[in-house]
């Protein structure tokens, strides 16, 4: 790795290069699901906070 060139132009050995590569598509894959799942526990926290689960009948009561 030669110091005086920069970055962009002084490249890795290609499997470097290629493990680098696919450690930064995972990465983003991970980061796609954590945002996913933080979106769907809001939906269920308004959902909640709505009620939604409340049973809308009272059960049959027999006296």
């Amino acid at each position: 790795m030669n110091k005086t060139i920069p970055h962009e132009l002084n490249r890795l050995p290609d499997s470097i290069e290629s493990q680098l590569a696919a450690l930064k598509t995972k990465h983003q894959r991970h980061q796609d699901m954590l945002e996913r799942h933080k979106e769907l526990k809001a939906r269920r926290r308004e959902r909640h906070r709505d009620k939604w689960h409340r049973i809308s009948l009272p059960p049959i009561v027999l006296i």
